[in-house]
């Protein structure tokens, strides 16, 4: 049985994923971050899938989770990694 099964709510899933993340376990964040987003959108879950799907390479896909994040509220935090994730791609260099 999967560990994300015993998590059953957005909140839940989202502190899994914050503490998968902390830790270094990217791809697991990245599970985590996506159920959580299944059950509820919002705003901070998106800036974490984000800077994990930066933290794997996944540029293109970090871009539209920080562009959602902005989408539902502006943080200096999205804006930020919008432009690492932007950076890495080299459009902006």
């Amino acid at each position: 049985m999967s560990l994300l099964t015993e998590f059953s709510t957005a909140s839940d899933l989202y502190v899994l994923a914050v503490e998968k993340h902390t830790n270094g376990h990217y791809q697991a964040a990245i599970e985590a971050f996506n159920k959580s987003l299944v059950l509820h959108e919002h705003w901070q879950s998106y800036q974490g899938l984000g800077s994990a799907l930066g933290n794997t390479q996944q540029y293109q896909l970090a871009i539209e989770a920080f562009n959602k994040s902005l989408a539902l509220h502006e943080d200096w935090q999205s804006y930020k990694g919008l432009g690492w994730a932007l950076f890495h791609t080299q459009q902006y260099q």
